[in-house]
């Protein structure tokens, strides 16, 4: 095995451990739409944990069904801020029954 693909492989890993450990499913559970090869450069040697964050987003974009709720639980943020406003309006109303 060359080293390019022993990375790689690294890479494969690392996303496979964060899938199953944030949604219960690997890698190979999911379609195969994303290739690692496109993400990462094998001369690099360094992934840091937000790329694979990015990679593991990537794979699951397309068949997930809720992508605010994707953004929430890959990188703990709103990306359609519904839900921000909707949170404003339950303090307001708290608030205001105080």
């Amino acid at each position: 095995m060359t080293e390019d693909r022993k990375f790689i492989n690294s890479v494969l890993k690392r996303c496979d451990e964060y899938l199953l450990t944030k949604f219960g499913m690997g890698w190979n559970d999911l379609p195969d739409t994303v290739s690692v090869w496109d993400w990462v450069d094998p001369d690099t040697k360094v992934v840091p944990d937000g790329l694979i964050k990015d990679i593991c987003w990537e794979k699951l974009a397309d068949e997930y069904p809720d992508r605010c709720e994707l953004n929430k639980i890959i990188y703990d943020e709103c990306s359609c801020c519904l839900h921000d406003a909707r949170q404003i309006e339950i303090e307001l109303e708290e608030e205001n029954d105080l």
